[in-house]
């Protein structure tokens, strides 16, 4: 599932499958959670709403995915991710942040003992600070790349909504694009079209019609299935290509 779910109780779902292993998962979660299998069950198969203690439990026991699951929006660089089986929105995904991970659930063991009134020990703040510092210089390696990013998605965009063969015919950058990353994988026309979230006749018409791939969603899914350094060093080229071209 590569998709992204509108509906809480759906992303609730989502959740559940990418975390939880099929056999035994209505047991797993009754025992980690100390909500009924029927509950869980009932949920499921959706003749129940998520309860708020559903919604509590699966946000604490995965922390770094509790804001996609209650927004369905992602925010990476934070730490904040959708799990492995859905696409982030809106961006393309990043690398897991362990760090902003570890530091969540300290954090709530550490409001945890403070809400139950008793003395929290020292070792656990001072790890609490430890980690918030290492969430920090996590997001400080990721940012790093940002305007680079921003300069990669920009080319992308610029090429990606050109007519996809010049006047005289000879082949655009995002065609010459398209051409390399399909060859490389060995996909026929209907994979290609699926991982980029188009229907066969939507990705027929710019790989041999001419139409530009103007679709946002597919641009960032290019991205995302061939992985960022690949595509980004492929459209450099390209561009450096086509800069050297203008100007002769």
């Amino acid at each position: 599932m590569r998709t992204h779910p509108s509906q809480l109780r759906d992303r609730l779902v989502s959740l559940i499958t990418a975390l939880v292993p099929e056999k035994g998962r209505f047991r797993t979660l009754a025992a980690k959670s100390q909500l009924t299998e029927d509950a869980w069950r009932g949920m499921w198969y959706d003749r129940q709403r998520a309860s708020v203690y559903m919604i509590e439990f699966a946000a604490r026991e995965w922390p770094q995915h509790a804001f996609w699951l209650a927004t369905g929006v992602t925010d990476q660089r934070a730490g904040h991710s959708a799990p492995p089986t859905v696409d982030p929105f809106p961006e393309q995904r990043l690398p897991e942040r362990l760090r902003a991970t570890e530091f969540f659930k300290q954090a709530i063991k550490v409001r945890d003992l403070a809400a139950a009134g008793t003395d929290v020990p020292l070792v656990e703040k001072a790890l609490l600070d430890q980690l918030a510092e290492a969430r920090l210089q996590e997001q400080a390696q990721l940012d790093k790349g940002s305007d680079e990013r921003l300069a990669v998605a920009a080319a992308f965009d610029e090429i990606a909504t050109r007519p996809m063969a010049s006047s005289g015919g000879k082949p655009s950058a995002l065609l010459t694009l398209l051409e390399r990353l399909q060859s490389e994988r060995g996909w026929p026309d209907a994979k290609m079209a699926e991982e980029l979230g188009l229907s066969l006749d939507q990705y027929k018409a710019s790989r041999y019609g001419g139409e530009p791939l103007a679709t946002w969603a597919a641009r960032a899914r290019l991205l995302d299935r061939w992985g960022y350094d690949r595509v980004r060093d492929a459209i450099m080229g390209l561009v450096a290509i086509d800069q050297s071209s203008k100007r002769q």
